[in-house]
């Protein structure tokens, strides 16, 4: 019951449905518990999937809840981004609201709601309260990648991911094979299957796999935090996603940035020009990253005095990462200032 009582302050986190928003939320959600809150996650209907892609173990600290976006089903072929955040906003304020009074209902009452900076809407939800087939696949994907980096020598793999969202051209899918199998390093390819809306996209060349099976593994999904803090990966090829920056930044790993949309290229500029940690490839005129760039940004990476370079200054950001989540750090600080506010009825007042 005591135990109980100190976690009676009670917050809830909505990130936006997609893989590299959820991860941070839920690494968020285990440091809010650890600080003696309770925690509940809200997704949209159709990304239980998404969810259960993560450590199970990453889930029995908190509550999960699901809401809807209009899509239960998945989204559609004739899918648009501007029509779903109209959806979005409309579907997923109501189910927000009624999940908010169902849980104030069942004497669960809330405290503060922490929501993705994509949700614009998710602010005048909570104003009005007085409180102001995948399921079994990552565990064995995670045991085969695991298994298959203890089998390669310190920092030989080349690790390629470009998020859970986007959908490759075959054209840029047939570079990038190419780029790897040329620069003769073992690789570790996350291709992830188009979403429903996505036709065509993220398709390897045709016998790919199998003329590669000794040099590289191309897998659907990964627990990309424990790759990348594996010594085998030796340099990350990545779009920029927020979440992997991060990620890729507290494990010390040097990246090759491609960026895509939105944020990326911003965050490209960060890790090229301004931490250091990698490079910037260059696209041709139709945007296509070409085998010939990839192949020599992985060759300096992998082989060249300016890796090791780009590597050394990946491991200064990665120990101020670890000082900063450390007891006494700053982020550690933060977090425990937060959660005192919430549990000292800040947010009432």
């Amino acid at each position: 019951m005591e135990k109980e009582k100190t976690k009676s302050a009670h917050v809830l986190l909505l990130p936006y449905p997609a893989q590299g928003h959820i991860n941070p939320l839920l690494q968020f959600a285990h440091r809010l518990t650890a600080n003696g809150l309770r925690v509940t996650l809200a997704v949209p209907i159709r990304c239980c999937n998404d969810v259960n892609k993560t450590d199970p173990s990453a889930l029995t600290s908190i509550n999960l809840e699901f809401i809807s976006d209009g899509h239960d089903g998945g989204l559609p072929s004739d899918f648009d981004a501007e029509t779903y955040e109209a959806e979005l906003h409309h579907v997923g304020s109501q189910t927000l609201d009624d999940l908010i009074a169902r849980l104030n209902a069942q004497g669960s009452r809330l405290v503060c709601l922490i929501y993705d900076s994509f949700h614009t809407w998710a602010f005048n939800v909570a104003r009005p309260c007085p409180w102001h087939p995948w399921s079994r696949l990552p565990n064995t994907v995670l045991c085969d990648c695991l298994n298959w980096l203890d089998q390669r020598p310190t920092r030989s793999v080349v690790y390629v991911s470009f998020g859970s969202m986007a959908a490759l051209s075959a054209e840029q899918m047939e570079e990038i094979a190419s780029a790897l199998r040329l620069s003769k390093w073992p690789f570790l390819w996350v291709v992830r299957p188009p979403l429903e809306h996505q036709k065509g996209g993220n398709s390897l060349p045709e016998g790919f796999a199998e003329a590669t099976s000794k040099q590289g593994l191309v897998v659907p999904w990964c627990s990309q935090l424990d790759v990348l803090a594996h010594q085998a990966v030796g340099c990350f090829v990545t779009h920029c996603g927020w979440n992997s920056k991060l990620e890729g930044l507290s494990q010390g790993v040097p990246m090759i940035a491609a960026p895509l949309w939105s944020d990326q290229q911003t965050n490209s500029k960060f890790i090229s020009d301004v931490w250091e940690v990698g490079v910037r490839v260059e696209v041709d005129e139709n945007e296509v990253l070409r085998r010939g760039e990839l192949e020599r940004c992985i060759k300096e990476f992998m082989e060249g005095e300016r890796g090791d370079q780009l590597r050394k200054n990946a491991h200064k950001w990665r120990d101020l990462a670890r000082e900063a989540m450390n007891e006494g750090g700053s982020s550690d600080n933060n977090t425990k200032e937060f959660a005192a506010m919430v549990s000292n009825g800040h947010f009432n007042k």
